[in-house]
């Protein structure tokens, strides 16, 4: 080694793998029953967007401490474009509803 230089050091690279969401030591896990229909679905249009308010306190604290604590322990959604890679994280209120729903989802196949 010169005179000055710096050995250099060798890391291991990053996982591409999500990490598993677990609750940080602020926030707490809760489980809810919520009936899901497991039949056909009913032939209607479902639109891709949803537009809808927060009316009650209750609904707009939950919706934020739901993101704050998805977004505190690193959850991320699923990758549309690249299955099997891991999505963006939950980043709004917005993302926090889509996780949700996806997770929803996989309970019910």
């Amino acid at each position: 080694m010169g005179k000055g230089s710096k050995p250099k050091v060798v890391g291991t690279p990053k996982p591409k793998v999500a990490p598993k969401v677990e609750a940080p030591p602020t926030a707490r896990e809760v489980t809810i029953r919520a009936p899901l229909s497991t039949g056909e679905l009913e032939r209607i249009h479902i639109k891709r967007h949803l537009d809808f308010r927060l009316n009650s306190r209750v609904q707009r604290e939950t919706a934020k401490r739901l993101y704050q604590g998805l977004n505190a322990c690193g959850a991320r959604l699923p990758n549309a474009t690249e299955p099997g890679q891991p999505g963006r994280y939950v980043q709004t209120v917005a993302d926090a509803m889509r996780w949700l729903l996806e997770e929803l989802g996989k309970k019910t196949g």
